[in-house]
């Protein structure tokens, strides 16, 4: 059976390994134009303040075009017109003045975080023309010593732009005709993130921010670097000889995936970024030392969330595009959108960085089927609670219901802060999510992705290995571990999993493995398949690791679960979602599901004396059934709406 070996890695409750679970945030993104003296917009924040407001080009001088009249909006939003006529230096001393009484007000309002929209490489105008940002830099004189901007540097901005292989400049955007949609008559250059200027006046733009009493900022376009100009030459000579490459020179990488030299440039340009979002920061810091980081870039880019933003405070996954739009929920009656992978994956990364969730219907048009409602931003809210460790689901203004959602989930946290804190998984099942992998192929991705639902529908509770999980002593935690299209790994990593699997762990290695692999040769622990199982055989296989009893109604294939434990005190804490949840801003509410069993295995040592559920619609505590066992504990949900957490008191047996 697999039950006791199950058991015999859970006997121990763990120290968090990393950073442990934080309470999620209530997140608003409001990229309006007209925030400055409004009485009716600070209201509105006052009545439904989120955590986390997230706002447009509020900020002193844009990182785009510089001291222009645009405010609010994005790098495209407001930038043609009059919006990119110049301001005075007078006029941006006003505007920071009234930014910070702003940000003043919107903090006493009851808004913890507060942070604007910079683009962290984009420079609008036209370079022959003088136009937009060259004009700002003919004049740099005039706002340097009021605003702290230093000299102005010597190269002209055009020297500060990603270059191809062939020296051409990088523009990284499509254009529809002679200029680029939203900036006619100007250009959208693209500037590297190694340059010197560019670095200068984007610390520059940065300390601005913080100067106005903003809590940290969004950095747009954050994985936007692939530069061979000659800086970035010299400095991927330097990087190549520290990690000992034999090829350092950056021309010699292909511009796709499937080589290993376009892997290193892809780490390079990577840590580029990384390097650059410290700076970023460390100027902030000056004037803020809580100053934050929220940076864009990490949907299906793994890679980009570990290499580049791990350091940051918030990444962004901007889900935009979905047949079934990307909202959390039931879509067509059939379908569950979920964003448990990203969530789970910035979790399992137990780094500084929480994720944030943007979702949309459809994009560019809205898909009234596919709209989210009351209750599916609800199931966005907790799923950020039952998987986000610390990160927030994008509630939109202009939600309907939008304020009673912030209002009852910031009581939420507020009320349960202490059960949402410093918590580690208690899976005790693995699947390896190598990030890596995607500099070579996009099928390892792909591959976790469909495993991942199986598992949900399984109802397996379960963590993602990163490469560096793969020594004996973090592998010790689990008694499955899944290992789906791995093409490319070390001989330390495999040694270590091999190990582990000698030891009594039960690996299945599906799909692509390394031909030179130690694991191919071992039987017994090791399965092998030549490609992922479909649900009802990977059922099988962990069918004693599911922790809701499967009775046969369909409805339960889309209640999933996650667990949660600590130390001291001891407790598990249990999330229970219901996909169930249709989209659609006609859709009734979820029907809910009565009598779920629940099997919750318990550590050695530990016996339950009290179990509680909690939800968000009604925060009143809820006692519930339940029967101890000597290795599991069997727990009865007699409702289940939108979601429960479920805590689990523990005393010495």
């Amino acid at each position: 059976m697999f039950l006791p070996a199950l058991l015999a890695t859970i006997l121990r409750l763990h120290d968090p390994a990393g950073v442990p679970t934080e309470p999620p945030v209530t997140y608003v993104l409001d990229y309006g134009t007209n925030h400055l003296d409004r009485a009716d917009w600070l209201a509105t924040n006052r009545a439904a303040p989120p955590e986390l407001l997230h706002l447009g080009s509020d900020v002193p001088m844009t990182s785009n075009w510089g001291p222009v009249r645009k405010i609010g909006g994005e790098n495209v939003a407001y930038g043609m017109g009059d919006f990119t006529l110049p301001i005075s230096p007078d006029d941006v001393a006003q505007r920071m003045t009234k930014l910070t009484e702003m940000v003043r007000a919107l903090h006493a309002a009851g808004v913890k975080m507060v942070m604007p929209y910079v683009c962290t490489m984009t420079i609008a105008g036209h370079h022959e023309r003088r136009a937009g940002f060259w004009s700002f830099y003919d004049r740099w004189n005039d706002y340097a010593a009021r605003f702290d901007l230093g000299p102005r540097p010597v190269a002209d901005p055009f020297t500060w732009l990603q270059r191809k292989p062939d020296g051409e400049i990088h523009r990284f955007y499509t254009y529809t005709g002679d200029y680029y949609p939203g900036y006619q008559p100007n250009h959208r250059y693209a500037a590297c993130v190694n340059n010197p200027a560019w670095q200068q006046w984007m610390t520059r733009e940065v300390a601005m921010v913080a100067r106005c009493g903003y809590d940290g900022v969004f950095t747009d376009n954050g994985g936007s670097q692939r530069c061979y100009c000659e800086l970035c030459q010299k400095l991927f000579r330097d990087w190549a000889q520290k990690r000992g490459l034999k090829d350092d020179n950056l021309l010699h990488a292909p511009s796709k995936t499937g080589d290993a030299r376009y892997a290193e440039a892809q780490r390079f340009w990577l840590e580029n970024i990384h390097s650059y979002q410290a700076l970023l920061r460390s100027a902030a810091a000056m004037i803020n030392p809580s100053f934050k980081m929220f940076a864009n870039g990490g949907h299906r880019r793994p890679q980009n969330v570990k290499l580049a933003f791990a350091d940051s405070d918030f990444i962004m996954f901007e889900k935009s595009f979905g047949p079934l739009g990307t909202h959390p929920g039931l879509a067509d009656g059939t379908n569950v959108n979920h964003n448990i992978v990203e969530l789970k994956f910035v979790q399992c990364l137990r780094r500084r960085v929480k994720p944030i969730i943007l979702t949309r219907s459809g994009y560019p048009k809205s898909q009234p089927p596919f709209e989210m409602n009351k209750a599916s931003a609800s199931l966005g809210c907790a799923e950020m609670a039952a998987f986000g460790n610390g990160g927030g689901f994008l509630i939109r203004p202009n939600l309907p219901s939008g304020a009673e959602v912030i209002r009852r989930w910031n009581t939420f946290h507020q009320r349960h802060a202490g059960l949402l804190s410093g918590n580690d998984s208690l899976a005790t099942v693995g699947v390896a999510y190598w990030s890596e992998q995607t500099l070579f192929s996009a099928k390892h991705m792909t591959s976790v992705t469909a495993l991942s639902d199986m598992l949900l529908a399984s109802h397996v509770p379960f963590d993602f290995l990163m490469e560096e999980n793969f020594n004996e002593q973090f592998l010790s935690r689990y008694s499955a571990i899944i290992m789906p299209d791995i093409a490319h790994a070390d001989a330390a990593r495999l040694a270590a999993v091999a190990a582990w699997a000698r030891a009594g762990g039960r690996l299945l290695l599906a799909g692509a493995h390394p031909a030179d692999s130690p694991l191919l040769a071992m039987t017994g622990s090791v399965t092998r398949i030549e490609k992922l199982p479909d649900a009802n055989i990977l059922g099988t296989w962990l069918r004693d690791a599911a922790a809701i009893v499967d009775d046969g109604r369909p409805e339960l294939r889309r209640v999933y679960i996650n667990l949660f434990a600590r130390r001291h005190p001891a407790r598990i804490v249990a999330h229970v979602l219901n996909y169930n949840t249709p989209l659609g801003v006609d859709a009734l509410p979820p029907a809910p599901i009565e009598n779920i069993s629940l099997r919750i295995p318990l550590p050695r040592g530990l016996k339950p004396r009290c179990v509680t559920a909690f939800d968000a619609d009604t925060d009143t505590a809820q006692a519930l059934e339940w029967k101890s066992g000597s290795e599991t504990l069997a727990v009865t949900l007699p409702r289940l709406l939108i979601s429960k957490m479920i805590l689990v008191e523990l005393s010495p047996s």
